[in-house]
């Protein structure tokens, strides 16, 4: 991955776990009720993009051949 896309879903990821992390607190504080976000979740999220990333770059080399 280029290092300018790295950088940019980098902070897409995080900024979207931040996010949760606040929803959370707003479930909690509605519903008396936790939703925890792990560090699991935060990898499957990077994982996911990953994937994402290598799927888009192979569909965009096999239209542009």
């Amino acid at each position: 991955m280029q290092s300018d896309m790295r950088q940019s879903v980098g902070a897409f990821v995080a900024r979207v776990h931040k996010k949760v992390n606040e929803v959370s607190q707003t479930y909690l504080t509605n519903e008396r009720r936790y939703n925890y976000t792990t560090p699991k979740s935060f990898l499957e999220q990077i994982k996911l993009y990953e994937v994402t990333c290598l799927v888009l770059l192979f569909l965009q080399q096999l239209f542009m051949l």
